[in-house]
C-alpha cells in the first residue's frame, strides 16, 4: 500500500496497470513456441546449450551449461 501511495496513484490506475500485465503475461503464454525458439536461437549463437530437466518445460527449472569447460548454470 505505502508503494501506492508513494506514487500518489489511484486503485482505478493500479487496476488498470494489473490488467495490462495480465495482457501481457497471457500473450507470453499464447506465444510461448515462438519465445522458446528466439530463446534457443539466441543461446545456440553464443554457445550456450540449454538442458530441460525430467519433465520437460513444464518442470522449468532450467539447468543451463556454457560451451565446453566453461561455467555452468543452474
Amino acid at each position: 500500500m505505502k508503494v501506492i501511495q508513494a506514487r500518489q496513484a489511484t486503485l482505478d490506475t493500479e487496476v488498470s496497470n494489473i490488467q495490462e500485465l495480465l495482457k501481457v503475461v497471457a500473450e507470453l503464454r499464447n506465444n510461448w513456441q515462438a519465445v522458446w525458439n528466439e530463446v534457443t536461437t539466441v543461446a545456440s549463437n553464443l554457445g550456450i546449450e540449454i538442458k530441460l530437466p525430467p519433465g520437460g518445460s513444464s518442470a522449468l527449472r532450467r539447468n543451463i551449461s556454457v560451451g565446453k569447460g566453461k561455467k555452468a548454470f543452474k
